[in-house]
């Protein structure tokens, strides 16, 4: 197991200078938005049928689409170039920076690579899939991320992961800023991803800006409301090492990598061939 530190103080002035010059990408014809619809949807598995949608790429548990209730979502949630700007706010000019650390642990992997991609969010990790040769397969509870990405092109589905039973099998699994949201049930989230797959790359926010005066105290806290109400819990470095080493023995995985990236801690894990004795 290896740890790094990334982490490195920028000024003020630099800061707003990025924030710019990222508002002015956000807002080129590079991130053309999609309409969203009025009434939100949710897959569920195995429910009563609004209408049936079986796709066999997700065999092992695609559902029934049904109308179900609008999610309650922040309005930060509810059109990707609003999330794409708080982000940048939130990571101070660096959004994308936090997309690298992910792609630099997928950058050595063979062609037609399987990467499955939990609470995508954003289609940064599907462009470079593609652009690489991988296949990309994203899930997120949010209507508007999923019809973004499926307008793209992209293998995106609308799931909540708190439901179903089995995700769909990968050699490689991610995850960036969500694990808060399933706490305190993390051990079933991650037992549902170790039945999937070998290999976790997973990026975690350990310093909680919620408690900031100001903006960014207010859009931090804006940014948990996926749906589910107000989320309080928040991991810190210690707590999330902490539950991965209390969840590593029963789930039979061992950490290869830790690096503190500042406000996020990057973290692969593996599940071990063998049972432990």
């Amino acid at each position: 197991m290896a740890i790094y530190s990334s982490h490195s103080s920028n000024s003020l002035g630099q800061y707003w200078i990025q924030i710019g010059f990222n508002l002015i990408e956000l807002l080129s014809s590079r991130y053309d938005s999609v309409s969203l619809p009025k009434i939100r949807y949710k897959f569920l598995h195995y429910q009563y049928s609004f209408r049936k949608t079986r796709c066999s790429s997700l065999e092992p548990f695609a559902g029934n689409l049904l109308i179900w209730k609008p999610m309650a979502s922040s309005i930060i949630y509810r059109h990707i170039l609003i999330y794409r700007l708080v982000m940048n706010i939130l990571y101070f000019g660096k959004y994308k920076t936090r997309f690298d650390h992910i792609i630099n642990q997928l950058s050595g992997f063979p062609p037609n690579t399987n990467i499955l991609e939990l609470c995508f969010g954003d289609t940064v990790i599907a462009e470079y899939c593609k652009k690489a040769g991988y296949n990309w397969r994203g899930i997120d509870i949010n209507t508007g991320f999923v019809l973004f990405s499926k307008k793209r092109g992209y293998d995106a589905y609308l799931e909540d992961l708190t439901i179903i039973d089995r995700l769909p099998k990968a050699d490689a699994c991610i995850m960036m800023g969500s694990l808060y949201h399933f706490h305190p049930n993390e051990f079933s989230l991650l037992q549902k991803i170790l039945n999937s797959c070998d290999l976790l790359i997973l990026s975690e926010p350990v310093v909680n800006l919620s408690s900031t005066p100001g903006i960014i105290g207010f859009l931090s806290r804006k940014a948990t409301s996926v749906g589910k109400g107000d989320e309080a819990f928040r991991f810190k470095k210690s707590s999330l090492l902490q539950m991965l080493k209390r969840n590593s023995e029963p789930l039979n995985y061992e950490t290869l990598l830790i690096e503190d990236l500042g406000k996020d801690l990057l973290i692969v894990i593996k599940k071990n061939e063998h049972p432990r004795n």
